[in-house]
């Protein structure tokens, strides 16, 4: 079985893999509903538009993946690694591996050369903007992008490269990458420099038997793999151009369409496009897990303790420590846990989540005493911390402090009230000033 995980709305691409017979057994999972799982089927997963993720949401499917891993699940394209367009394009610039630079518009940079053109960054409808010649015309653009509300964060400015293989007439190659296996794609051919969709009514410039030739032997350019591990991605389309002779990358799409068989007017376009679908079925199956039955599930709730644990011996920091000892205590490990809590808490005393966790590490180790003196360093520097102050009134009734456990409960029930009550004047206000 293979996985996709994708946000809704965006699993059409796949369409064609669930009406094919011949594909691998498919499942699709939304990042929206995987919140809260506390199993996942035993499979291939592979993450999808990672560039359309949110800040929370790309924090929460990197975990995912670390805990996939961990249950020894394979798993393709680390959210944590994968570089996005806005990423990706300057890299590869960087790297002397593509001839076009682009920047974010907030860099406030001048451009080497034009044209250019502005686009959303993880955007997928092409770009913004038409071909812009100068300074000024690209100050205007930016802020007519912005006056029609795309937010400047968004927006990137990525310098022209493409050429006419015909009058009025250009072409975008792809090549897809399925795990290790790399395809080769058709030619897309159309009458604007922002290639998209392929134009059937094209004729001119075609070179339809070379093309066959190339798919025949799966022939895509070897630039192409360098691109894929420079971005880390191991699922995924790279669109690119030839100019100049030159290989150019123009992004690489974690959620590729799959287009499947469908008929062509040229005769040999049809046979390239079989063997194009047969090739990354092919690719499919070689990644894919067999299934062994419903019942064969892996665990995936709360964090990967192996990452966990390896980015403190890359480079220990506190949160990380804390988050280490947290997911050492869920799993029974009191004494890993402890020993965790304490060394976040050596690293940085002054923190409050370090001392809440070195806490709760101690009670659960019975020193007892410890935890309390512990728990009342919490409240003292963070009053309003009700979860902890409520832990430190338990911890006040084991040890026979029934008084003190109870002025504890008494300050967590005012601030409740506190807070409901202005919660409830807020809404009134809100609801006189709307009237």
């Amino acid at each position: 079985m293979i996985c996709f995980i994708t946000g809704r709305g965006y699993e059409m691409t796949l369409a064609p893999l669930r009406r094919d017979r011949a594909a691998p057994d498919i499942r699709v999972y939304h990042y929206e509903k995987l919140a809260g799982r506390r199993t996942l089927p035993r499979a291939t997963y592979i993450f999808t538009e990672i560039d359309r993720l949110s800040t929370g949401a790309l924090i929460d499917a990197a975990r995912l993946y670390r805990r996939l891993r961990e249950q020894g699940c394979r798993v393709l394209n680390d959210p944590a690694r994968v570089r996005t367009r806005g990423s990706l394009l300057p890299a590869l610039f960087a790297a002397g591996m593509n001839p076009i630079d682009a920047w974010w518009v907030d860099e406030d940079r001048a451009p080497r050369r034009f044209p250019v053109f502005i686009r959303v960054a993880n955007a997928h409808d092409g770009p913004l903007s038409d071909l812009i010649w100068s300074v000024d015309d690209l100050s205007r653009a930016v802020e007519a992008a912005v006056v029609a509300g795309y937010p400047r964060s968004t927006l990137m400015v990525v310098e022209y490269m493409a050429e006419e293989i015909a009058p009025r007439v250009f072409r975008k190659g792809s090549v897809y990458r399925i795990g290790e296996r790399y395809v080769a794609d058709v030619w897309t051919y159309a009458r604007s420099w922002s290639v998209k969709a392929d134009r059937r009514d094209i004729v001119e410039g075609r070179d339809d038997a070379g093309e066959l030739a190339m798919m025949r032997a799966n022939a895509y350019p070897p630039e192409a793999e360098a691109a894929f591990a420079l971005a880390e991605i191991e699922y995924g389309r790279l669109d690119f151009g030839i100019v100049d002779g030159r290989f150019c990358v123009y992004e690489i799409n974690t959620n590729p369409e799959l287009f499947g068989i469908r008929p062509h007017p040229i005769p040999e376009r049809n046979e390239t496009i079989g063997l194009k679908w047969r090739a990354q079925l092919a690719g499919l199956h070689t990644i894919d897990t067999p299934s062994a039955g419903a019942r064969d599930r892996v665990a995936v709730a709360g964090a990967s303790v192996e990452a966990l644990a390896r980015s403190r011996e890359v480079y220990p920091m506190p949160p990380i420590q804390v988050r280490l000892g947290v997911e050492l205590a869920r799993r029974g490990n009191r004494d890993a846990a402890l020993q965790s809590a304490e060394d976040a808490l050596a690293a940085n005393p002054g923190s409050t989540p370090a001392l809440s966790a070195a806490g709760r590490a101690r009670a659960r180790a019975g020193r007892l005493d410890e935890a309390i003196a512990t728990m009342e360093s919490v409240v003292e520097a963070s009053p309003s911390r009700r979860r902890d102050r409520a832990f430190l009134a338990v911890l006040l009734l084991k040890a026979g402090h029934p008084a003190a456990a109870f002025r504890h409960l008494w300050r967590i029930g005012i601030q409740r009230i506190v807070a409901q009550r202005w919660a409830f004047l807020a809404r009134s206000l809100a609801s006189r000033l709307r009237h």
